[in-house]
């Protein structure tokens, strides 16, 4: 009886052994970014959902703080979207190496070597589309913008209504109105002929879209745009969790790196707005590093309602001051203001250094100011303020350290970045 009882124990205690190696990894209490006053310094999901802008000039340790955010949401099996507006290659294989590692999904899209294809069509009805399209190009005057509006509006329509698998490259073709009249002729679709007779009227003022088009679907990168065979779909990555990396080439290609910033950022925006139809509020990660390269009002829309779609944006650059010259005041602003955690990191322009600690803020102080006279001694307090960060200090800021601002948890620390597995 006693052999028996030893057995029994034996078998359950073998069984309870083999569970706590097979159980997951336990969720962290966010991603741990580096140490403070021998503290972790760790940025939670709920904060990281409110949006994070990370500012470091080259060499100051930023890619390394973003990296610990890229360990943590792929550790954590979190769907990540990264958009790497430097073309780092380095980075890129070391993310793909890391995914791989921890068994992710993994897809990748480069302008130049090895990639797969994107269609960045596949999500939203053929309003949203447009929408992504249009967002595109520059629009000199609104008369332009509204006729392109309705045209390209029409030709989704059709090519939807005809259940026509779409990407660029097919849209591009279907631009061409003798296409259209074709397969509208060949429908016997007089409802679609009527709404083409009306667009021919002014298609000479509306080609230049056809033209932008055109010129990327047959440009040395056009075939990555051709998704007759395995391509990127953003959402069905997201879905499966996965790890979708985009590593664009703004010196190479600097008017298609800004255009494929846009799109993929325009599809995001779509992806959001599925998510908080559907009211799906878990967690995906989204690093928008070098966002510069393809900022404009996009990017405030997508941090915008990204929050309420469960989306952690994180943006970096290496200079607000860059971001207000090319992309205007009125921009950089609107992004510090819907952004609620701050990572600064070294700066070597003034103009930055000073915004920083100004962002930042200030403090009072006290001042006792001692009055002597032939009578009698008296004190006056004046009130004073200074910046909880001098301008000097976040100009002579170490490589790896930088400055934490959680406004929601009303936190600013001094911190030394961890150094990642990603970045051994």
């Amino acid at each position: 009886m006693l052999h028996f009882i030893l057995l029994i124990f034996i078998i359950i205690s073998i069984f309870f052994l083999s569970t706590s190696f097979t159980k997951k990894r336990p969720k962290q209490s966010g991603a741990l970014l580096g140490n403070y006053d021998n503290n972790p310094l760790y940025l939670s999901d709920y904060l990281a959902n409110h949006h994070t802008l990370v500012v470091g000039t080259t060499g100051s340790g930023k890619t390394t703080t973003i990296c610990n955010v890229v360990e943590y949401a792929i550790i954590q099996k979190y769907p990540m979207i990264y958009i790497d507006g430097k073309g780092d290659k380095d980075l890129f294989a070391r993310v793909e190496n890391f995914a791989k590692k921890n068994n992710r999904p993994f897809y990748y899209f480069s302008m130049s070597g090895k990639s797969m294809a994107y269609n960045p069509l596949v999500t939203g009805g053929y309003s949203a589309k447009k929408d992504r399209i249009i967002a595109i190009r520059h629009w000199s005057e609104e008369h332009y913008r509204k006729l392109a509006e309705a045209y390209l509006q029409t030709v989704l329509q059709i090519l939807q209504k005809y259940e026509i698998p779409l990407d660029l490259k097919v849209l591009s073709k279907y631009l061409d109105l003798t296409e259209l009249f074709l397969m509208a002729r060949q429908f016997k679709d007089q409802d679609s002929l009527n709404k083409l007779s009306y667009i021919k009227e002014n298609y000479q003022e509306i080609s230049g879209l056809k033209a932008e088009l055109d010129i990327l679907v047959n440009s040395e990168i056009g075939h990555l745009f051709d998704c007759s065979n395995e391509y990127i779909d953003l959402n069905k990555a997201r879905e499966e969790n996965a790890v979708v990396y985009f590593c664009l080439s703004p010196l190479q290609f600097p008017h298609y790196a800004n255009m494929l910033g846009k799109l993929i950022i325009n599809d995001l925006k779509s992806i959001a707005s599925t998510k908080i139809s559907q009211k799906d509020n878990s967690y995906t990660f989204c690093i928008l590093d070098e966002f510069s390269i393809f900022a404009d009002e996009q990017v405030v829309n997508l941090i915008n309602q990204g929050r309420s779609a469960g989306f952690c944006t994180f943006l970096a650059t290496q200079s607000l001051a860059d971001l207000s010259k090319f992309k205007g005041e009125v921009l950089l602003e609107q992004i510090i203001s819907n952004c609620n955690n701050y990572i600064f990191q070294r700066q070597n322009n003034p103009k930055d250094a000073n915004l920083i600690a100004n962002i930042i803020g200030e403090y009072t102080k006290y001042n006792v100011e001692h009055l002597i006279n032939e009578q009698n001694i008296s004190h006056k307090i004046n009130l004073t303020k200074d910046f909880r960060v001098s301008p000097d200090e976040v100009k002579y800021l170490p490589q790896g350290y930088g400055y934490y601002l959680g406004k929601n948890e009303g936190k600013l620390c001094l911190f030394k970045s961890r150094f990642s597995e990603i970045n051994k």
